[in-house]
């Protein structure tokens, strides 16, 4: 098993590596990047994308949620993924992800999210009824 500091940086580093090259700036009707800030220090990141391995513009994508590993179980993951999703139900029908995290998943499931096993998709939730 890799070392989860090493998995951890390299997830943080393609979502700044993403941005600097202009490839995901989360700049598309829908799309936006949060952060949660202990003073000065970012604990943490949550973006949301129209999703890219879609063609429909409805369907959005969580991307990049990670917390430090000294802000988490704090529930901070909690409140990025929700202030997510609430952004999200402005223009999206559904919202998915992939994550193969066992925590990752629990902390979805938890907000709401449903276990998926479509291709790129771990997990899904219906925003529109």
């Amino acid at each position: 098993m890799k070392d989860r500091t090493a998995i951890d940086f390299s997830f943080v580093k393609s979502a700044f590596d993403e941005w600097i090259s202009g490839k995901n700036r989360f700049d598309r009707k829908g799309e936006i990047l949060l952060g949660v800030f202990a003073g000065d220090e970012c604990a943490g990141i949550c973006g949301l994308n129209i999703d890219p391995y879609a063609e429909d513009l409805r369907l959005g994508r969580v991307r990049h949620l990670f917390i430090c590993e000294a802000y988490r179980r704090q529930g901070l993951g909690q409140q990025l993924l929700t202030s997510i999703i609430e952004q999200a139900s402005e223009n999206f029908d559904r919202i998915r992800l992939y994550t193969d995290s066992k925590a990752a998943a629990a902390l979805y499931e938890k907000t709401g999210f449903r276990k998926s096993f479509r291709f790129k998709e771990s997990h899904i939730m219906d925003l529109k009824v």
